[in-house]
């Protein structure tokens, strides 16, 4: 049996919905419909960095809640930079530890998301 076929049966019985093909082909963030609510943040982390970290984070719960939870990772280092430009380090720590961790439990040690 081929990978793909294996991986979308695993994918069937652990409840992850399928990719869409539409998402392959916009990529996950705009088939999510948060294309403007990244660029918003892309755009506020000069001025107003905690308000970008709040949409950086908000982008990132949407990929977590869909079959592309691993591109989140991203985003929450994102975020983290953006928390940290705008003095919170206390938050922007505990995140770092969180994704260091998972990254650990995954497996990924080198800090790419796999």
């Amino acid at each position: 049996m081929p990978t793909t076929e294996l991986a979308a049966i695993e994918r069937r019985l652990n409840g992850i919905p399928p990719v869409a093909p539409d998402a392959v082909l916009r990529g996950p963030i705009a088939h999510l419909g948060e294309t403007e609510r990244l660029q918003q943040a892309e755009e506020r982390l000069a001025e107003s960095p905690l308000e970008a970290a709040a949409l950086f984070g908000e982008v990132a719960s949407k990929l977590e809640a869909s079959p592309f939870a691993r591109h989140a990772m991203l985003l929450r280092t994102c975020q983290c930079a953006a928390l940290e430009s705008g003095g919170d380090f206390a938050t922007a720590a505990a995140l770092r530890l969180t994704l260091g961790w998972d990254l650990h439990a995954s497996g990924n040690s080198l800090g790419v998301a796999k």
